[in-house]
């Protein structure tokens, strides 16, 4: 399976001309990336063996498939700021104790402001997610000593190592941050050692210091000393719960490419990871709780290449000031790679602009339109609103039409609500343009339920993916899930629907896992913008940098996801591999095993199940 989408992947790399959009587009060829480690992948047939070569991750798919999840999935937008809280705390995007955090910028039109978590702004990001109400783990469990490794989103935690210090400093000094993470838990496990040796002392003592009156004054004594000394080691003893974030990958991914040497290589950041990972790890078997450890992992979101760029903001906007039109725009910032330039501490409304614009480094471009500038500025237009938009110089435009015309071909698809969408309801309208025609295709759900209909199949529903190989027997779930997800439900009969686990399942199949799913829930709330545009595989959007997330293209999607250690043979009963799991089911599932107590979905503030709880489902759908 693993040779199967390498050679995929590279024969992408190879031919990447395919991917240009149209010249009326503007695309700029990105710089050339360094791929020759992949090539020589290649010609040893994908098969490098060398011992120093991501060893922790080749064991930890061999021996452990029951443990890592077929097919994560990030949430939509793939991107970091939305993704993180959900993949640490297991909370919602909206709702109550949710993050807030739909994206990495957007308008919230309760407040009239503008967020872009970059720059100065970041430091209020954990007091932004507090105050939506999202809960971290290190405060559901409060009794527990907690250590946080880097991470800038949660609080809560006994001990923290500062993630803007170690991110910061890790541009430029490499390991920083692991290296302090590092040494704090070997202190630690060291400590740990020590206790328990404290322990077994003082038990050798307990039976002869039951009566205090006979026991020898220097034995009580003695015990005193060991009690002294395991109530000083005890908070610098390994906590119960450890959470490290690892920014590299990603980072780096960013400037040269998710497969290039940098990344790839075996001096490459994803070896590197493999490296921490495995000393962190051993640390745990050196000091003997290695039996009683669970370990999990979770990608925020992964990453995919890009060969070309075009500023579609330019595309759309320029031709309409041509024409006469006065528009008020606002970029919410000028350049994502300036995170300057967002001052939170001279903050404006932002009415009386006619259109608010969120950019991401590469991918997902949000654009806010408003019905008008009175009381209805809170809202956002629908589909045939937009048909014909009124701006405040008095003028109208199809805005539709003005961005297909402008970026059609470079668009995956564009995004938008044709009715009401909130936590209880959706219905979505996607759009792209292809050779000079129009092609649209439609999501509902109401509750839990979701229907699926189109003119093309923009999702990719209708095809398995290309990127894996398929066994007989998948490709018979694959057909029996379609056939009820899609052939047999009917818009008008809500009972024919099928529901999000099942859609999951189906699309896990496919080159767009939770496609379906997770734009049905994109527009849950007003924060996530009016129009959402996805740029095509292959391209760009307003950046420089040759590696993007935020899209929605099967290497953006594809998170890993996945426990590991002892205990999960005393937890799954039969060796059955999850098929598919979102990022944000990590959490509940460790809270679930350090807690013993059962997560619900919608219940205090929990988003998503524990991998426990699917694993029972999905089996059970899959044998239905």
């Amino acid at each position: 399976g693993g040779h199967h989408f390498l050679n995929r992947v590279y024969r992408e790399n190879a031919i990447h001309s395919k991917f240009k959009p149209l010249a009326s587009e503007k695309p700029n060829v990105g710089k050339k990336r360094d791929t020759s480690f992949f090539t020589f992948l290649k010609d040893e047939g994908f098969v490098y063996s060398h011992k120093s070569y991501l060893p922790f991750f080749k064991k930890l798919f061999q021996e452990n498939p029951e443990g890592m999840v077929k097919q994560g999935i990030s949430t939509t937008p793939t991107l970091s700021g939305r993704n993180i809280p959900v993949a640490q705390s297991g909370a919602p995007v909206y709702g109550e104790k949710s993050t807030g955090l739909p994206n990495f910028n957007f308008l919230d039109r309760e407040s009239e402001h503008g967020h872009f978590w970059l720059g100065n702004e970041a430091f209020s990001l954990s007091r932004y997610i507090k105050k939506n109400g999202a809960k971290s783990l290190f405060e559901r469990m409060p009794h527990f000593y907690g250590l946080n490794c880097s991470s800038v989103y949660m609080e809560g935690q006994n001990l923290k190592i500062d993630g803007y210090l170690t991110v910061t400093l890790g541009e430029k000094k490499r390991d920083y941050g692991e290296i302090l993470c590092y040494f704090e838990l070997k202190k630690r496990a060291e400590n740990y050692v020590k206790l328990k040796k404290l322990y077994r002392d003082l038990e050798q003592l307990k039976g002869k210091l039951k009566n205090r009156r006979k026991a020898p004054s220097l034995k009580r004594a003695k015990a005193r000393r060991l009690l002294k000394k395991i109530s000083k080691l005890t908070d610098e003893s390994l906590p119960p719960y450890v959470l490290i974030y690892n920014a590299w990958p990603d980072h780096f991914s960013h400037y040269t490419g998710p497969f290039a040497n940098e990344v790839i290589s075996p001096t490459g950041e994803l070896n590197r990871l493999d490296f921490w990972l495995g000393e962190f790890e051993e640390l745990y078997k050196k000091a003997g709780v290695y039996e009683q450890t669970l370990f999990a992992i979770a990608g925020d979101h992964g990453l995919s290449p890009t060969f070309y760029q075009t500023d579609p903001i330019d595309l759309i906007f320029t031709p309409l000031k041509k024409q006469g039109y006065q528009l008020k725009i606002k970029r919410l910032t000028d350049d994502p790679n300036d995170p300057s330039s967002v001052d939170i501490n001279n903050r404006q409304s932002l009415r009386g602009k006619d259109v608010v614009i969120g950019v991401t480094a590469g991918a997902n471009l949000v654009l806010d339109f408003f019905r008008d500038h009175g009381k209805n500025w809170k809202t956002h237009p629908y589909y045939d609103e937009l048909l014909s938009l009124k701006f405040q110089d008095g003028k109208s435009a199809n805005m539709i039409e003005t961005i297909l015309s402008s970026v059609g071909e470079s668009l995956d698809y564009m995004v938008l609500r044709e009715g009401p969408c909130d936590l209880e309801k959706a219905h979505i309208r996607l759009m792209k343009r292809n050779d000079g025609k129009d092609h649209s295709a439609f999501i509902k759900r109401a509750g839990n339920k979701i229907f699926y209909r189109f003119q093309k199949d923009l999702l990719g529903i209708s095809e398995l993916s290309n990127y894996k190989y398929h066994s007989s027997k998948e490709k018979a779930q694959y057909q029996k899930l379609l056939n009820k997800c899609l052939h047999q439900a009917n818009e008008s009969n809500l009972n024919s629907w099928c529901d999000e686990d099942q859609w999951m399942l189906l699309e896990s199949f496919t080159s767009r896992p939770g496609g379906v799913t997770q734009l049905a829930h994109l527009y849950d709330g007003s924060k996530a913008g009016t129009i959402n545009l996805f740029p095509a595989q292959g391209v760009a959007y307003n950046t420089k940098k040759i590696g993007r997330h935020g899209g929605e293209h099967f290497h953006e999607k594809d998170a890993i996801v996945g426990i590991w250690g002892a205990p999960l043979k005393k937890v799954f009963k039969v060796p059955y591999s999850i098929k598919t799991a979102i990022n944000g089911s990590i959490a509940p599932t460790i809270y679930e095993y350090l807690m013993s107590k059962d997560v619900e979905v919608g219940r205090d503030g929990w988003g998503y199940p524990s991998l426990f709880k699917l694993q029972k489902k999905q089996e059970k759908l899959l044998k239905d």
